[in-house]
């Protein structure tokens, strides 16, 4: 009798431990990670069958998996950046944008939502344009990639857009200089041309920080500066620009129209 009674108290406790599981199982946290972790699952297994019939299977899973997970924790980010994907997937980018927006930026997936985000904005633009930013950069950060994303955005005028991918790349890599004040070159002219002065004034204030030896930076801060009737700060970048390039006639002709007045 001696040597059954701890086998006895083994099994009741091993059932406890299976009802606290069985428990836990019905938590509805729990039960959205376990839904947000399958959808994920089938998510990558799609994203993998490109051209597998299965793919469209696997996606549909994926979308009522990362759903029941947002049903039962509405505030799990991880499950609706997941939905947001399947949207992307689905072609169904405004509403992707909306699930990737729920991301909060105190949060340690917003990164990554917001790269997501670019991407689905970047699928509503034309057909050239986005073939003019598909297979350019060998990395995430290769600068020359970075510089034909930002000349399609600012083509069609997407300033806001370009501006976000531009700071968005920045904090994630370690750019050239000259590079990083290009696509504040760039996006600073968009705004320009867009009328907003004041934000194309501070890209381009940014672009000519990064290279004071850029003549073409300077002209085109005059230019904004003049465009927004600030002629004194208009007339001092013109004059640097003649400084770093004498031969400028463009910026010997607006300093003599500018002193001239």
């Amino acid at each position: 009798m001696r040597q059954r009674r701890p086998r006895l108290k083994q099994l009741v406790l091993g059932c406890i431990g299976i009802m606290v599981l069985i428990a836990l199982s019905l938590i509805p946290l729990t039960r959205s990670i376990f839904f947000r972790n399958l959808g994920w699952l089938y998510l990558q297994r799609a994203l993998y069958q490109q051209e597998d019939p299965a793919q469209a299977t696997n996606l549909r899973l994926a979308g009522e998996r990362f759903t029941q997970a947002l049903s039962l924790n509405p505030s799990d980010k991880l499950a609706a950046d997941g939905l947001g994907l399947v949207y992307l997937q689905y072609g169904d980018s405004a509403r992707a944008v909306e699930l990737f927006e729920r991301v909060p930026d105190q949060s340690f997936w917003n990164d990554v939502a917001r790269m997501h985000r670019l991407f689905a904005e970047t699928s509503t633009m034309s057909t050239d344009q986005q073939r003019i930013i598909g297979g350019v950069a060998k990395s995430w950060c290769d600068p020359r990639g970075l510089e034909r994303q930002i000349q399609a955005f600012t083509q069609e005028q997407l300033c806001d857009l370009a501006g976000e991918w531009t700071a968005w790349s920045k904090s994630r890599c370690e750019l050239p200089a000259e590079a990083e004040a290009e696509l504040d070159h760039r996006v600073g002219n968009c705004y320009v041309e867009m009328g907003n002065w004041d934000v194309g004034v501070g890209h381009l204030e940014q672009a000519g920080r990064l290279q004071p030896g850029d003549a073409r930076i300077q002209l085109d801060l005059g230019e904004a500066w003049l465009a927004s009737n600030k002629r004194t700060q208009a007339l001092r970048a013109f004059q640097r620009a003649l400084q770093l390039d004498p031969e400028s006639a463009e910026a010997l002709s607006r300093i003599q129209e500018l002193e001239g007045d």
